[in-house]
């Protein structure tokens, strides 16, 4: 119906070059006929084709294998690497596949995330601003390199600080006591316990201190009720009894001392 059919140009007829001789396109039949019968080679022609593969890829191997150590032989320079270049290096092929796959998916989804902005245009957002040229031509950021991002840098940032203030702080500590290193100077020195030294007198020296202990407490009350007293300056003045007086009271006792089971509610006689 007037539409164009689209044949592949494999099927298009070629036309045979007018340089071809009457006899080409026999040989190449020929050839194809002698290519095609290899298909009916016996199993012993097969395997000797494969051995013959097999010896030539081991040749290859060999010679690949030679180039290699000669390489090497020439390879004589050794590069001198301090301790932090080489902890580099063993980080660096020390990582692990999964590792290195989040970084890529990450990489890909902020580039994503990049493209995404750059084609993406609401036609109602037609605020332009003015920037300078330098800013214009920085990579922009995403949304998380914004706010996951700067979070990171923020925190990073901060733990710095930290640490210079830790270190200004321990700087002015300049005290470094005396350790004993050696054992001589702990010679002749016995322990508190001496559980190894006498071990049945341990209950005696422990009584012992717990006494010393009791008595220091007390005598440091009493010093502190000493010096309480000291403050108190009241001092009432006492009269002395009537001769009289004396007598009842001297009379009374020797009466309490000959009479101890008396009812001390027992009211005297004089009275």
């Amino acid at each position: 119906e007037g539409r164009a059919v689209y044949t592949p140009p494999s099927s298009r007829s070629k036309r045979r070059p007018q340089s071809a001789g009457p006899g080409d396109g026999r040989a190449r039949r020929e050839r194809r006929g002698s290519v095609g019968s290899d298909r009916t080679r016996t199993p012993a022609e097969f395997q000797s084709f494969l051995e013959r593969q097999n010896m030539r890829q081991q040749k290859k191997e060999e010679h690949l294998d030679e180039i290699k150590k000669s390489m090497d032989r020439d390879c004589t320079f050794e590069p001198k690497l301090d301790r932090h270049s080489l902890q580099m290096a063993e980080k660096n092929v020390g990582d692990k596949f999964l590792h290195r796959l989040a970084a890529h998916m990450l990489r890909k989804e902020h580039e994503a995330v990049r493209q995404k902005a750059r084609v993406a245009h609401d036609p109602e957002c037609t605020f332009q601003p003015k920037i300078l040229k330098k800013s214009a031509k920085r990579v922009p950021r995403s949304a998380v390199e914004m706010s996951r991002g700067d979070a990171l840098k923020r925190e990073t940032a901060q733990r710095l600080m930290r640490l210079q203030a830790e270190q200004a702080e321990l700087s002015g500590l300049t005290f470094q006591p005396e350790t004993n290193t050696t054992k001589r100077k702990w010679e002749g020195v016995d322990g508190r316990l001496r559980i190894l030294e006498d071990p049945d007198g341990y209950l005696e020296r422990v009584q012992k201190e717990q006494k010393a202990f009791s008595d220091r407490q007390r005598r440091a009350m009493q010093e502190a009720e000493m010096k309480e007293f000291s403050e108190c300056t009241f001092k009432p003045q006492v009269h002395d009894a009537p001769a009289y007086v004396k007598r009842i009271a001297r009379s009374w006792a020797l009466t309490r001392a000959a009479n101890p089971d008396a009812s001390e509610d027992a009211r005297p006689d004089w009275r």
